[in-house]
């Protein structure tokens, strides 16, 4: 058999003979005649007929040809393809459909052939194969292109490249150009562009060195530029086009210029006389490089302008704060003709209500002002010479003390004199130094504020420290080194903007400046001082970075921008290992901790929070000026009107229900700082305080439980926590931290974290780790222990049916048995169906854990074993279902716990709605400010005022009272301690930085009843709810510790007394009055040791909310005074129900820390 090779061979040998006797042009003929069997012949012996058909076929038989290939039905299609392409003339002859055909076919397309397509306009990005373009297809085209999607950056940038043109794409009809193209385009391609009627959309991609070179060639491209595309010029161009009068002349109406970039045009580079060139040729474009304050209006911008441009710009100037600058308006018509001075043309009557002008114009312009005879020099004075009329506005300001309306309008024109005229300063100063005016210290406000820079200079000897900042802001900007004899501390931050402006820099005040003073200057100074100001002054190098820190916070004051303030906290960090002068790291965060409160973003707590995801900075975060600045920047601060709260209470607890009722039905009310809580017609932060006390008590023995056995450092909320009772915990909880009361308990700082804005995915997770014990007992130890426990006893029919399961397997007989018993007990209570499961609240406890497994005289490590051999291992599918609903029913209701208790804080805190990545410094800041921590007395007793007075007298001889009052509560547990505190504000955990606990001692008058020590004790412990030295052992045990202790403090030599021996179990003593619980003020008895102490006792053992012990009648009717009498009774009480919840109004009285009658206004004003 012939191989394929041979057989190949053989029909090209074939055909060649074939062919040698073939008429190639005749069967191109009978092809553009459309015979079928003529193209066969022609593809059969394209060799021979390929360049007849090449030259002489019609577009008819061309297309039949191309038909063939795009079919791949050719034999010798790639030698067809390869001749096609190969020769340029033929491209003319096909159009863009069979030039793809080509493509597709796999040709290589020359530059020379594309470009001789005859439709290639219609080119696009349909073809299959991109891959076989070269890099230079477009270098001898620059005709239309309606598609450009399809080149790449490189073909773009040889566009027409070859052909020798200066412009090119001028043709080009594509919709839009990629903007991937515009960043590689030829400066010849981009001429065209912006003559063509093609709109560029941007030039942000175009290269700015081809911008550049393009402004070289503005005179002969500008007349083709259509209007429209004036809008997208840089102000690159434009400020080009502003430079050259002969350019001027192309721009469009202003309608068609970008007014935003036509306005960031520098006019300083653009130069005042060819300012006032435009103002001629064309005002409307002059007034709009005016109109925007984002342009640095140069001050002699008007110093080549005459009469009749500025008449242009009058309206303009009647309302632009940029163009009223003093600079700006001195400098008019400076370089003109006085035949042509702006102020040649205005009238007097003109001059007087023009305050623009009137208030900073030149001297050379007010020369040109003519007063008419007769006219009243008094009302332009600064017209004036006569120093006769000078004099009597000397006499106007020596009399003018006050800053009433009606002498400031007299003194308008004695203002005018003092910004205007320098002669006229030179004379106050003049009459200072004679004494015949006062000093400027005692001069009016207005007076001083009108003081600009000539006049400042003039009074230079009389300008103190005290002074300086009264003065205008631009009252500095003549002063040189030699002028300034002040601090840069002494002056404002706007006049340390302006001075020395008007000097040459070698004689800039700044250059006698040093690093001490710099340092002294305010946060505002430190943000307006410039580059050049900095250059200019004396600073040690070591400050350098520290100086560059302060000026960047400083600006932050105007434009807190997230970037610089994140960069400035970033700085600020970086100072705490690298310290050079010993104090940067400390004083960077009271610096932010200034300037962060007063940032002008508008986005404030969203700022704040962005801030605080970044964990470069994270070690800020726990400095306390930063705690204090981000809780008062999301602290509420607006909140419906106070009202105050009467609730119940049974002689020693407030009602819980009610309590509950009141924060659900009124929380907005309720969070009102001032709104109060009370009972007994007794109001004031005490109550208030004792009220939160009590709830979050009863909170932590509810709802609280320690995150483990081992550290109770940090606790968490009981399991299964009812969600609902969220709100009011989360209420209380900021309730607290706004009263400066701490939790008396420490919740897990993960807590506040996904209470801030946490995710389900959050919430779920901190669920599953937090109570992964609780969850495993329940399943392990208690949920299979019913299964497997002793105490199911199957029936009969039931143990049948497990032989029959356990002939099968082991674990067939476990599934039946589990199965039965599941049977049998999914309606019992100890089951805790689901829709029977309860939940810890502040009223409710759960039940799901009320099955104990038998543990039958086991100790705790034998019952563990017990109840793991109990656990089988298998996995019953009735328990596990069980299992995973209950363990879902839990989470969905710690969920709505979370979500409710965030809503309770909501009230107090502004709680961001976006998420926030990093919780923990929000964690931390909350942790350390209303967390609970246990008291000391060290901690406790500095906080304490005691009164100065007599001694007191004990065993040991006299003893001061501060020593024993400390003594006392050394002796004291933590736990009675904290009782201590509740009984003496209001509640345990009271933050003493805030309440200021007061001890006061007075005189027993004859009608107070003393006490029987033993008697006392018993009956408070009988009435009290929270005794925490009882009647008996414990008590006379304290009693010998407390003499014990104050022997060893007094540093007595004598033997240890038994207070109790000698007959003196029990003593008669004098409680306390006027002391009642929770005021922070405790009164005392004047009496001996023993007696004292038993009175303290008496207090100690008091519940927080007890308000019974009122003060004695006052023995004359002034104003009550809380730290002598204690806090009275109100005289009157106005109530009226709210849904249970009794709000007293109009005459309650609060009784708070402070003065009474300040209180008292404060409830009047609260009430209106």
């Amino acid at each position: 058999m012939l191989s394929i090779l041979s057989l190949y061979i053989l029909l090209q040998v074939l055909r060649y003979c074939m062919a040698g006797g073939i008429d190639c042009k005749d069967w191109v003929k009978r092809l553009n005649a459309k015979e079928n069997d003529a193209l066969s012949t022609i593809e059969d012996n394209w060799d021979s007929c390929g360049p007849a058909f090449l030259e002489d076929a019609s577009p008819e038989g061309i297309e039949m040809l191309f038909q063939n290939l795009k079919n791949c039905s050719v034999v010798a299609i790639y030698q067809i393809v390869y001749d096609i392409t190969d020769t340029d003339k033929f491209a003319s002859r096909i159009n863009v459909e069979q030039l793809e055909i080509l493509i597709t076919n796999g040709a290589t397309i020359s530059s020379r052939f594309f470009a001789e397509v005859a439709d290639i306009e219609n080119f696009s990005d349909s073809s299959e194969s991109r891959a076989g373009l070269s890099e230079n297809l477009l270098e001898y085209y620059d005709g239309p292109m309606k598609n450009t999607s399809w080149m790449t950056p490189k073909q773009f940038k040889l566009f027409g490249s070859k052909l020798d043109k200066k412009i090119l794409c001028e043709n080009l009809e594509s919709y839009s150009i990629n903007s991937n193209l515009l960043d590689s385009i030829s400066l010849e391609c981009f001429r065209g562009l912006v003559r063509s009627d093609l709109s560029l959309d941007t030039w942000s991609k175009i290269c700015p060195e081809i911008i550049e070179e393009w402004t070289n060639h503005l005179e002969e491209d500008l007349p083709k530029v259509p209007s429209r595309n004036y809008l997208v010029f840089p102000v690159s161009v434009y400020q080009k086009i502003l430079e050259l009068s002969k350019l001027l002349t192309f721009l469009p109406d202003c309608s068609h210029l970008n007014k935003k970039r036509m306005r960031r045009v520098s006019l300083s580079d653009i130069g005042q006389a060819r300012f006032a060139e435009i103002a001629r040729e064309r005002p409307d474009v002059a007034e709009m490089l005016l109109e925007s304050p984002e342009s640095e209006l140069p001050d002699d911008i008007f110093a080549s302008c005459g009469g009749n441009e500025m008449k242009i710009f009058e309206p303009m100037l009647k309302s632009s704060a940029a163009l009223n600058k003093p600079e700006i308006i001195e400098h008019i018509s400076r370089d003109v003709e006085d035949a042509d001075h702006y102020c040649k043309s205005v009238s007097i009557e003109t001059y007087k209500t023009q305050l623009w002008l009137r208030d900073s114009c030149s001297d050379k312009c007010r020369s040109f002002i003519s007063v008419p005879d007769g006219y009243n020099k008094d009302d332009v004075p600064e017209l004036s010479n006569d120093k006769t009329v000078w004099e009597s506005h000397i006499t106007r300001i020596n009399n003018l003390k006050s800053d009433s309306l009606e002498n400031y309008l007299d003194l308008q024109n004695t203002l005018w004199l003092i910004k205007l005229r320098k002669k006229f300063c030179e004379l106050m100063a003049e009459k200072i130094t004679e004494g015949t005016l006062d000093h400027l210290e005692h001069l009016n406000s207005s007076v001083l504020g009108a003081i600009g820079a000539e006049c400042a200079l003039a009074l230079s000897s009389h300008i103190t420290n005290n002074v300086a900042r009264k003065l205008g802001p631009q009252a500095f900007q003549l002063f040189t080194a030699g002028d300034f004899k002040l601090r840069l501390a002494d002056l404002c931050s706007e006049q340390v903007h302006h001075l020395s402006k008007r000097v040459p820099k070698e004689l800039s005040a700044f250059t006698k400046i040093k690093t001490a003073d710099i340092l002294d200057c305010s946060d505002d100074t430190f943000g307006v001082l410039t580059d050049s100001q900095m250059d200019e002054m004396q600073k040690a190098p070591e400050h350098n970075e520290w100086i560059a820190f302060r000026r960047r916070a400083g600006q932050l004051i105007k434009n807190s921008w997230q970037g610089n303030l994140k960069r400035s906290f970033n700085t600020c960090c970086g100072f705490r290992n690298r310290e050079t002068l010993g104090f940067e790291y400390t004083e960077c965060i009271n610096v932010l901790a200034r300037i962060i409160t007063r940032t002008s973003d508008n986005s404030g707590i969203t700022s704040l929070y962005v801030l605080f995801d970044g964990a470069d900075i994270l070690p800020l975060l726990y400095e306390l000026p930063n705690k204090s600045v981000l809780l008062k920047e999301i602290t509420r601060s607006s909140f419906d009107l106070a009202e105050d709260f009467i609730t119940a209470h049974n002689g020693q607890r407030y009602d819980l229900a009610q309590s509950l009722q009141m924060i659900k039905a009124v929380p907005r009310i309720l969070a009102h700082p001032k709104s109060s809580v009370a009972h007994d017609d007794t109001y004031g932060d005490g109550p208030l305080r004792s009220w939160l006390g009590e709830l979050l008590d009863m909170m932590k023995t509810t709802m609280i439980s320690s995150m483990s056995d081992v550290d109770a450092s940090v606790v968490k909320f009981k399991f299964p926590i009812k969600g609902n009772d969220g709100f009011p915990a989360g209420f209380l909880a900021g309730k607290a931290m706004q009263q400066n009361v701490k939790l008396p308990f420490p919740i897990d700082p993960e807590f506040y974290g996904i209470v801030l804005n946490a995710s389900e995915d959050e919430i779920e997770t901190y669920f599953k780790e937090t109570y992964a014990h609780e969850l495993a007992i329940f399943r392990d130890q208690n949920l299979y222990q019913r299964v497997m426990g002793d105490d199911f006893e199957p029936t009969p029919e039931e143990m049948g049916q497990f032989e029959q399961n356990q002939a099968k397997s082991p674990k067939e007989m476990e599934r039946a048995r589990n199965k039965a018993w599941f049977n049998r007990n999914k309606e019992d209570a100890r089951w805790a169906p689901l829709d029977k499961l309860t939940f810890n609240g502040f009223e409710s406890q759960t039940n799901y854990n009320l099955y104990e497994i038998p543990r039958e005289g086991l100790d705790l490590e034998e019952w563990y074993a017990k109840c793991e051999a109990v656990y089988s291992g298998f996995e019953y599918e009735n328990m596990e279902e069980f299992f995973d609903q209950f363990s879902e029913r839990c989470l969905q209701e710690f969920k709505t716990f979370v979500e409710s208790f965030r809503l309770g804080l909501d009230h107090f805190l502004k709680m961001p709605d976006s998420p926030v990545i990093n919780k923990q410094p929000f964690s931390e800041m909350l942790a350390s400010k209303i967390n609970g921590t246990l008291l000391t007395a060290e901690e406790v007793f500095p906080k304490i005022n005691v009164e100065e007075g007599v001694d007191i007298d004990s065993e040991y001889g006299p003893v001061d009272r501060k020593l024993f009052l400390k003594t006392f509560l050394e002796c004291l547990t933590p736990k009675q301690l904290s009782k201590f505190v509740a009984v003496w504000t209001g509640a345990a955990s009271t933050d003493l930085d805030f309440v200021k606990p007061k001890v006061s001692f007075y005189a027993p008058s004859n009608d107070h009843i003393p006490f029987d020590s033993c008697d006392a004790n018993k009956q408070m412990c009988a009435k009290s709810s929270s005794v925490v030295i009882r009647d008996g052992e414990e008590h006379e045990a304290f009693l010998r510790q407390f003499s014990a202790r104050l022997r060893d403090v007094t540093g007595s030599t004598d033997d240890l007394v038994d207070p109790l021996s000698h007959g003196k179990k029990c003593v008669d003593f004098y409680p306390s009055v006027g002391s009642a619980t929770c005021f922070a003020t405790l009164r005392l008895p004047e009496q001996g040791a023993r007696e004292t102490v038993e009175a303290l006792i008496e207090l100690l053992n008091d519940d927080p909310s007890n308000t019974q012990d009122v003060p004695p009648p006052l023995e004359d009717d002034g104003p009550p005074s809380l730290e002598d009498d204690g806090p009275p009774p109100l005289e009157d009480d106005v109530s009226f129900p709210l849904e249970g919840v009794s709000l007293a109004v109009e005459n309650a009285v609060p009784l708070r820390e402070g003065d009474p009658s300040e209180a008292e206004a404060s409830r009047e004003s609260n009430s209106s």
